[in-house]
């Protein structure tokens, strides 16, 4: 996980840096790591909860890193789409 320090040392202007632009993974620079990190902890628990059969232990996602949710998330996602789209 990127250290808050790591942040605030590369933070730049969000009006002016065109590079900010995008999810919320990738504006570190603008929200502290941890929040990133819970938010991306709560919406993967509750796609995991919508899809109990997919059986991923929620207590487990709390331990992984935000690359490791962001995986879990995107698989999640393509997963409760392609439900939807059924």
């Amino acid at each position: 996980m990127i250290a808050f320090e790591e942040i605030q040392q590369t933070k730049k202007n969000p009006r002016t840096d065109e590079s900010n632009k995008g999810s919320l993974l990738n504006n570190l620079n603008d929200t502290p790591a941890l929040i990133v990190w819970q938010r991306m902890v709560l919406h993967t628990q509750e796609l995991a909860i919508t899809m109990p059969d997919v059986g991923i232990n929620l207590d487990a996602l709390v331990t992984m890193s935000v690359e490791q949710l962001k995986a879990i998330h995107d698989f999640l996602m393509g997963l409760y789409v392609e439900r939807e789209n059924l």
